[in-house]
């Protein structure tokens, strides 16, 4: 084989594996956002329904006398 095409094909596999590190660090640092913000809608779900719950508690459970 030429000397230049084993060249450029060396280049081009290191340039690869340099994109799929740097993908793969990607992914990695948006799956532990991913996790955090999954961390978050799952407490202010929790919240939600608290306060749903205290809510109902605190409503009359009879209509007022001028219904």
């Amino acid at each position: 084989m030429d000397e230049t095409l084993i060249d450029k094909l060396e280049m081009k596999l290191a340039y690869m594996e340099q994109t799929i590190t740097e993908l793969n660090m990607a992914v990695i640092s948006q799956n532990k956002e991913l996790g955090v913000l999954q961390n978050q809608v799952d407490k202010l779900q929790q919240k939600v329904l608290e306060l749903m719950e205290d809510e109902s508690d605190s409503r009359p459970s009879q209509k007022p006398p001028h219904y």
